[in-house]
């Protein structure tokens, strides 16, 4: 073929196959190859091997499922735009067809890949056109900013380890810290809204008013009121929960336990009494006692009337103010003696099978006497 001057080409000069059209501009000769040129080619249907590089223009549809590894031979440098009309499988190859990140790539519809070749059949993806990602396909997601990733209000956005240290950080410091309203039985809202109660979730919540009752609830975002416990999970006692306590709570799975409550933890009780032995009544007064851990101290007075005197053995039971699982009459240790000059002294012990506090002494009169007794035990 003659060498033409630019101007002497017309438009009807079509390259054709492999031609190769020489064109002088001054002292320089450029070539221009029909691999090169830069028109839309026939759709070519996905197979193991893809002809990509028999395309008839440089961009071109792959069409189809079919998983590809590999595409055909041509030069060097050759390069294709491919747009993938449907989801195929891209294998990559360290040596023959090389993806970026050296993974497979899943394509999705109308997903484009820039191919370049680097001869004898050997081929590198130098670009991916991602659609946004999606639960099941890989995509381009944006990253979130501190404030986004706080509200916790758009799923489409992406973490990095930044933000997930200003999310712990802010939690820690009242992303999770809510005051409570009411009085026994507590609400409040958190926000971003949880959608259920977690179990071992960290609550952080401020009572404005103190609990009247050793049997509180709160209810979070209308979830349903959940009983508050210690943090053993037992029921509070009635001073447990001052004006303003700030509490750190945690959520069992069923109760929520608070981890902070103000210790040594007081209280008082009115005991139930059950008559054992020489007794016609029994009648408790109040009584005041002290948790210090799993340590129960208190004091309580009763009148007792006994059935005979004569230093007669007699026994009463006391119900205890905080449960106890005694497995050993020294799991409680105490003494009593009377309020007058009668002076009968008595020891308290443990009753294993009642789990509540049993009083002994030798009654010298049958007449009502008031008796005064101090007490420990363990909580089992």
């Amino acid at each position: 073929m003659a060498t033409k001057k630019i101007s002497e080409l017309t438009a009807v000069t079509t390259p054709t196959g492999a031609d190769i059209f020489p064109i002088v501009q001054s002292s320089t000769t450029l070539r221009a190859t029909r691999a090169q040129n830069a028109s839309r080619g026939a759709d070519i249907a996905s197979a193991a091997t893809t002809n990509i590089g028999a395309a008839t223009g440089e961009f071109v549809d792959v069409t189809g499922t079919t998983t590809i590894t590999a595409f055909d031979t041509v030069a060097v440098g050759t390069r294709r735009i491919v747009r993938f009309t449907g989801a195929l499988t891209v294998t990559h190859n360290a040596t023959t067809l090389i993806m970026p990140g050296a993974v497979n790539i899943t394509t999705v519809a109308n997903q484009c890949m820039e191919f370049i070749s680097l001869g004898s059949g050997n081929w590198q993806c130098t670009s991916v056109n991602y659609n946004p990602a999606t639960a099941t396909a890989k995509g381009v997601v944006e990253l979130a900013t501190n404030a986004e990733a706080l509200a916790g209000t758009d799923t489409t956005l992406a973490l990095v380890a930044g933000n997930l240290l200003h999310v712990i950080e802010n939690r820690a410091h009242g992303f999770l810290y809510i005051a409570l309203s009411g009085t026994n039985t507590y609400t409040g809202t958190l926000s971003p809204a949880p959608a259920a109660y977690v179990t071992n979730m960290l609550y952080f919540l401020v009572f404005t008013n103190a609990a009247t009752t050793a049997t509180p609830t709160v209810n979070l975002n209308s979830l349903g009121a959940i009983n508050l416990k210690d943090a053993e999970g037992n029921a509070l006692l009635l001073n447990d929960i001052p004006a303003g306590h700030r509490g750190i709570a945690v959520y069992d799975g069923t109760n929520m336990r608070l981890l902070n409550l103000r210790t040594p933890r007081s209280g008082t009780w009115t005991p139930t009494a059950t008559l054992v032995a020489n007794l016609d009544a029994c009648v408790p007064a109040q009584g005041q006692y002290t948790r210090i851990g799993n340590t129960v101290v208190g004091s309580v007075e009763f009148t007792a009337d006994a059935t005979a005197g004569g230093t007669t053995v007699t026994r009463v039971r006391l119900s205890i103010p905080i449960a106890s699982d005694f497995g050993a009459t020294r799991d409680a240790a105490g003494v009593s003696n009377t309020a007058n000059s009668n002076n009968e002294p008595g020891v308290v012990l443990a009753d294993t099978v009642n789990n509540e506090l049993e009083v002994t002494w030798l009654s010298s009169t049958a007449a009502n006497i008031t008796h005064r007794c101090v007490f420990c035990y363990n909580i089992l």
